[in-house]
């Protein structure tokens, strides 16, 4: 794939696209060890995370629990007659809705194992975060960190916040769930704060005017599809280069003007260090202005993790736009899309008739085939390129992330532990992207989405239940 840097006039944002750097986190590859009994649990390193998962019999195979090599199976391969003798009947069930698609693919062989209209568009939800995770690691790389930045205008006091497009920038304002393990550390604005009031009294500038710079995003902050409800309801904040706490303006409300917002907070962490902010104020931070502290993001790869295992709305908006950037097209809606409908394009996956409006899946104007997205999951468990970090950042079905509450019936338990995918849930709405490894021992990619379904919730079950019985199935 061809070489990209982010355009670094504003955010200088540096990648490396060919591998992990020196002491970064490589992906995780499943182990060759088997389970003594069904009730034993086993610790699998995960994403950086240890998680705890049930394990199987000694007869049976082990979890897919990470971005698996498939190249050289020798498990059996799977027959199309028997995946869909188990599954026809729960594709076709009328709690699909009018419009359902799924399909089944092995992606040791690309054999399609199953298909009922998976080359429907359709539209995804939240699945669309694995077209936008795809994108992100292949333009903006795996490995990159995003900067947030504060400069000074020489022998003056004129002192710029400058924000990168960093999500998860923190102020520790709002904590986040302690318990929670799937969330990796924020961006310590309290750090930004103290390099720079050590650099202002340096200078001997201990009152300035204070500026904010979130002009690396541009067009609409919020997507015309969207209803404003989502923001109310704190599903998703309008999208800014520079936002703090989520743009959160109380723990349960966001902030109408996030990069304001921010601002505001970092100003008041300035005080409590002894420095004086008389005014706050939009402004572009010029070319002759110095740094004079700098902090960075965790890596792009945790980033992706983080909005697939939690379906973070916010950190997939930001990654839509920086992958737009890194590609060439803007920090807009637009230029998000044209990169995400790019990196399929240099995938070689099928994408007729789809359409990306945003990176979130919140329009629902977005339309994707099954088949899209389970082509980039096949190429993300044969670790094509950088898209391991889709596979690995998948939640664990009954462990974590959307996943930690599905697979819990009867029907559908089987795949506790063992199908690792992304979910996707809106009014009427629901859909499931992802893999698991058969009981024959081959890993099996899928994806399902339910249209116009008469309960959501009921579909949803169904569709767990189709990975479940791929998870059962001995199809040889």
């Amino acid at each position: 794939m061809k070489q990209r840097a982010l355009d670094s006039t504003t955010s200088q944002l540096a990648g490396n696209r060919s591998g992990s750097l020196p002491g970064a986190a490589a992906p995780v590859r499943s182990g060759s060890w088997r389970a003594r009994s069904r009730r034993a649990m086993v610790l699998v390193l995960a994403t950086s995370l240890f998680v705890v998962v049930p394990a199987r019999a000694a007869d049976e195979p082990e979890p897919v629990l990470t971005a698996t090599a498939i190249e050289d199976t020798t498990a059996p391969e799977q027959s199309p007659s028997a995946v869909s003798a188990r599954i026809d009947k729960l594709a076709k069930s009328k709690v699909m809705g009018k419009s359902s698609g799924t399909i089944v693919i092995d992606p040791a062989t690309d054999q399609v194992l199953y298909d009922n209209d998976g080359s429907a568009p359709l539209t995804p939800a939240s699945t669309m975060k694995v077209i936008t995770a795809a994108s992100a690691l292949t333009n903006i790389g795996p490995n990159t960190t995003i900067p947030t930045i504060t400069s000074i205008e020489p022998d003056t006091n004129r002192t710029y916040l400058v924000g990168g497009g960093d999500p998860l920038l923190d102020s520790r304002q709002f904590q986040t769930d302690p318990a929670d393990p799937t969330y990796p550390d924020g961006t310590s604005m309290k750090r930004l704060v103290t390099q720079t009031a050590a650099r202002l009294r340096g200078l001997d500038q201990t009152s300035i005017e204070l500026f904010y710079d979130a002009s690396l995003f541009t067009g609409p902050d919020y997507h015309p599809d969207w209803f404003e409800r989502y923001q109310d309801q704190g599903n998703v904040g309008r999208v800014s280069a520079l936002v703090v706490d989520d743009g959160r303006a109380t723990r349960w409300s966001r902030a109408e003007d996030p990069a304001r917002a921010a601002a505001d907070r970092f100003a008041a962490m300035l005080g409590q260090q002894g420095i004086k902010v008389n005014s706050v104020k939009p402004q572009t931070a010029p070319g002759s202005a110095e740094e004079i502290g700098r902090v960075e993001s965790v890596p792009v790869y945790q980033l992706v993790a983080e909005m697939l295992t939690r379906s973070d709305n916010d950190t997939a908006e930001a990654l839509f736009r920086l992958s737009g950037i890194a590609a060439g097209y803007g920090g807009s809606f637009e230029g998000g899309a044209k990169a995400s409908e790019q990196t399929l394009q240099e995938l070689g996956v099928s994408a007729l008739m789809a359409n990306i409006a945003d990176g979130s899946g919140l329009s629902p104007k977005d339309r994707l085939a099954p088949r899209t997205l389970a082509e980039v999951l096949v190429a993300s468990v044969r670790q094509e390129g950088d898209l391991w970090g889709v596979g690995t950042a998948l939640p664990i079905g009954a462990v974590d992330g959307t996943l930690r509450y599905r697979f819990s019936s009867e029907e559908s338990k089987s795949g506790a532990g063992w199908v690792r995918a992304k979910t996707g849930t809106l009014i009427s709405i629901t859909s499931l992207a992802g893999f698991t490894t058969s009981r024959s021992g081959r890993v099996l990619v899928f994806a399902s989405i339910a249209n116009e379904a008469p309960a959501a919730y009921d579909a949803s079950r169904k569709i767990d239940e189709i990975a479940a019985q791929l998870t059962e199935c001995g199809c040889n």
